[in-house]
């Protein structure tokens, strides 16, 4: 939520920018979203793992799937920050009014995970389902932060 509150903030900036035709002052937007929300993604999964045993157990008795959760933990967190990391660029494009390729970015990556989530799921578990999961987010790191790139270069 840190990122994407951040990254909502940020779309005023930004679109003021691009207004102005500051393509610097648009990047410096999306850069200062991203050292607001990232560190607060990060500190916050931290602090998850650091107290794992104390988090999980507040959800779940079950010492399988606490030990199942535990293990993923290194994963989810790829998940969460890469999600956290692909937001602030997203929220760009839609301040320099360059929403269309955000969404091309999400069919790309989000479309064959949805297509594939159920075989993958029956075949490895969660941990394979998980690790499909945080690929699709960093291909969307990817994605948006190219987008984002080359449509701001057009300010």
């Amino acid at each position: 939520m840190a990122a994407t509150a951040t990254g909502q903030s940020t779309v005023p900036f930004v679109a003021r920018a691009a207004k102005r035709g500051d393509r610097a002052g648009a990047r410096r937007s999306v850069l200062a979203g991203y050292l607001v929300a990232l560190p607060v993604v990060a500190a916050s999964g931290a602090l998850v793992w650091a107290a794992s045993g104390t988090v999980v157990g507040l959800f779940t008795d079950d010492p399988g799937v606490a030990s199942a959760v535990t293990a993923l933990l290194p994963v989810l967190l790829v998940v969460v920050v890469a999600d956290a990391a692909q937001v602030l660029p997203g929220m760009g494009l839609l301040g320099i009014k360059r929403p269309r390729a955000s969404m091309y970015a999400f069919a790309f990556c989000y479309g064959p995970l949805a297509l594939a989530a159920a075989p993958v799921a029956e075949a490895g578990g969660l941990p394979l389902l998980w690790a499909l999961y945080a690929v699709a987010v960093c291909g969307l790191v990817v994605g948006q932060g190219l987008a984002f790139w080359r449509s701001s270069a057009r300010i």
